[in-house]
């Protein structure tokens, strides 16, 4: 996270949907410093974890490159008003709420912009189904480490990308499909 955070303009918007604890957070602020970057998170917290992010930026000393929003995505992001140069997408994992958040982020993301999606696992059918729906068609060079799976959104959406990046799904994927899969999670 932090290396595509690091890649995003010096004064580049990060998004970042589900924050719960905070540890990818602190992943994404760490490439803040210095900088004119700035990372919006959109969390519920409604099953908890506020007080344990609120204390790993307070304690990495990043909590002034973040900018947390409670509330729902599907509230949120349609009224945010900003484009993003990257979007890391981590919140709901039922279908409807995945599908959601990675379209809502899409939609905030310039082009050319990084857009990530966690969970790309089997314990979380909605995920991977949002994913192979509308993620693998919608972006391009598209790349993946373990459930972190990612693309670059087109300059021009009317010409979407027809290569598909299914991982560990049962198609074949191209190994030139694999682009940038060294970074780290935190």
């Amino acid at each position: 996270l932090r290396e595509k955070a690091l890649a995003t303009p010096v004064d580049g918007l990060i998004l970042e949907v589900g924050a719960f604890c905070g540890k990818s957070t602190a992943a994404l602020a760490s490439a803040c410093p210095g900088t004119q970057r700035l990372v919006i998170t959109v969390d519920t917290w409604e099953i908890g974890g506020r007080e344990e992010f609120d204390g790993i930026l307070h304690d990495t000393g990043l909590a002034e490159y973040v900018e947390p929003i409670q509330g729902s995505s599907r509230e949120v992001l349609p009224t945010l008003g900003q484009q993003v140069d990257m979007a890391f997408v981590d919140g709901d994992h039922c279908y409807e709420g995945a599908r959601a958040d990675l379209l809502n982020a899409l939609e905030l993301l310039k082009p050319g912009g990084v857009l990530l999606m966690h969970d790309m696992i089997y314990t979380h059918p909605g995920v991977q189904k949002a994913w192979l729906k509308f993620g693998r068609n919608l972006l391009e060079r598209k790349f993946c480490v373990d459930s972190l799976y990612g693309g670059y959104k087109t300059e021009d959406l009317d010409e979407l990308p027809v290569t598909f990046l299914t991982h560990g799904l049962g198609e074949f994927m191209p190994p030139g499909d694999l682009v940038g899969v060294a970074f780290a999670w935190m």
